[in-house]
């Protein structure tokens, strides 16, 4: 049973994530499709501490990419409101790693029903979030924590939203 308290924290939580990490302003972190980030070193740069981190973290952004196209796919009556958090990922990716591409590897199993699926990106989403917020703390660039931050607040945003049956 949830309490108010917890119920309101949520709310603050999707509120702060659909407000700071999934649009595109002047003071965003993520860039637009058409800009490359210039505060996140690339990958060719030498002594980049977090490259590790960078990497693993935008894998799992890409493999959330390829789970929801694959949702997209197989019940393409949910497209046109997954769609749009499927894009946020894309910029995630790339503010993470600018050089982040989808992999070669198997595609994603899709639950049968629509609601099933909403449901493992629910909880692919929530277990994203969660890595991003504990990676902030072993992170050694701020700009970057900043970055994982604002993906893990849009990432637990999206989960409890999917939770509520709002995509």
């Amino acid at each position: 049973m949830h309490t108010r308290r917890s119920v309101l924290g949520l709310g603050s939580l999707a509120a702060l994530g659909l407000l700071s990490g999934c649009t595109r302003n002047e003071a965003s972190p993520f860039p637009s499709q058409s800009e490359s980030p210039t505060a996140i070193p690339s990958p060719g740069e030498s002594g980049d501490p977090d490259l590790a981190a960078r990497r693993t973290l935008a894998g799992a952004e890409v493999a959330l990419i390829a789970m929801y196209d694959a949702v997209i796919t197989k019940h393409p009556e949910l497209a046109s409101s997954l769609r749009p958090w499927r894009d946020h990922h894309q910029s995630h990716a790339a503010a993470i790693l600018p050089t982040a591409t989808p992999s070669a590897g198997a595609a994603p199993i899709v639950p049968g029903s629509s609601a099933a699926a909403v449901k493992a990106l629910r909880a692919m989403e929530s277990e994203l979030g969660d890595s991003h917020q504990k990676a902030c703390a072993t992170v050694r660039s701020a700009d970057f924590a900043r970055v994982l931050a604002l993906c893990g607040a849009s990432e637990s945003a999206h989960a409890e939203l999917l939770g509520r049956g709002r995509s």
